[in-house]
């Protein structure tokens, strides 16, 4: 198990946008001086880290039993590994035992686990090289977390692959498992999808600068009212208004960061919203705690959440992240200003 503490970017994958990689060894975050200092962009699953260096390079560490750290072998690393040679990478995302980047000219490759064709690789063979998905050459970003990927074209399409059986890949149907990438939220059209997010079994996009949620609904994680499933992405309102923003979505609950308010719906059991209760909710709800200080950055993965204030602070909620800091519905502040976020994801 390991705990760096990562930044995420703007299409709220746990990138590193920052040159440092940080370690935690209590409950501050400290620089960790073993570490080079040339990070740009870095992605965190539960089990494994992948980092993207200034230069190009592609570097990662941790759990490989099915080959999702992609160096030929599934031999797990306690040190960063450099996949491969290339230069090129741009962009990352990191899922259970998988790995998916996208490169500066476009294309899309991955590795890891396939039972399910996340990938978009047909096979359903476990990798261990990094593997080219197709050969379409615009793809713009892209996101994983469980079973399916969602990613977006430079024209502003979505498209999906994997698991569909609650109908999280917005394709209007539900059932089974998508072999490849499919444009999916084809009734949306007119205006460019801008961001992408992945759960378990639902997931969120913005649209139009408006959120939408799509596919498995049991603990009202899409935030409709409800709890009964959809294969459409539906728009995201609080109290009949429109949300606008970017969605971020963990296991079974959603987060959406905008202008007006942070919101939250969906599984409460490990207080992941953030609303100072362990109430599940199938409704979007302010977190209250934002209205004076709301989020500079936010990021939803697994049973919690993790947000970075104006004033630069990392606050977490929900289960353990950095040992002594315990679970919690309240958000507690873990690091002095230091942009920050945890990828010890278990």
């Amino acid at each position: 198990m390991f705990s760096q503490t990562l930044l995420f970017d703007d299409e709220f994958d746990p990138n590193l946008e920052l040159a440092t990689l940080w370690d935690v060894p209590g409950t501050v975050a400290t620089p960790d001086t073993n570490v080079d200092l040339d990070w740009n962009k870095i992605a965190g699953s539960a089990d494994h880290i992948v980092a993207i260096k200034a230069d190009g390079t592609m570097w990662s560490r941790g759990t490989n039993t099915d080959g999702e750290l992609g160096v030929g072998d599934n031999i797990d690393k306690t040190s960063f590994t450099q996949i491969g040679s290339d230069t090129d990478w741009e962009s990352v995302t990191c899922g259970v035992a998988t790995t998916i980047a996208i490169k500066t000219d476009g294309t899309m490759w991955a590795t890891g686990v396939n039972a399910s064709n996340q990938l978009g690789i047909v096979s359903t063979a476990s990798l261990n090289t990094m593997t080219q998905v197709g050969t379409d050459t615009d793809w713009s970003k892209v996101n994983t977390q469980y079973i399916h990927t969602l990613a977006i074209k430079d024209d502003g399409t979505l498209h999906g692959t994997g698991d569909n059986n609650y109908g999280q890949l917005g394709s209007g149907t539900s059932g089974g498992v998508q072999a490849g990438f499919i444009e999916v939220a084809t009734e949306l059209s007119g205006s460019s999808k801008t961001a992408v997010s992945c759960g378990e079994i639902h997931s969120g996009i913005t649209y139009g600068g408006k959120c939408y949620t799509v596919g498995g609904n049991l603990n009202g994680q899409l935030g409709l009212g409800h709890n009964s499933a959809v294969s459409n992405f539906a728009k995201s309102k609080y109290e009949g208004t429109d949300i606008y923003g970017v969605p971020t979505c963990g296991k079974s609950h959603t987060m959406i960061d905008s202008n007006s308010g942070t919101y939250a719906c969906g599984l409460n059991s490990s207080g992941q919203l953030g609303t100072g209760d362990t109430t599940t909710i199938n409704y979007f709800s302010e977190v209250s705690s934002f209205v004076a200080n709301r989020a500079l950055k936010l990021f939803a993965y697994g049973t919690r959440t993790q947000m970075i204030d104006l004033s630069g602070f990392l606050k977490v909620t929900s289960s353990n992240v950095f040992q002594q800091v315990g679970a919690s519905p309240n958000w507690l502040e873990v690091s002095a200003p230091q942009y920050a976020l945890s990828s010890d994801l278990s």
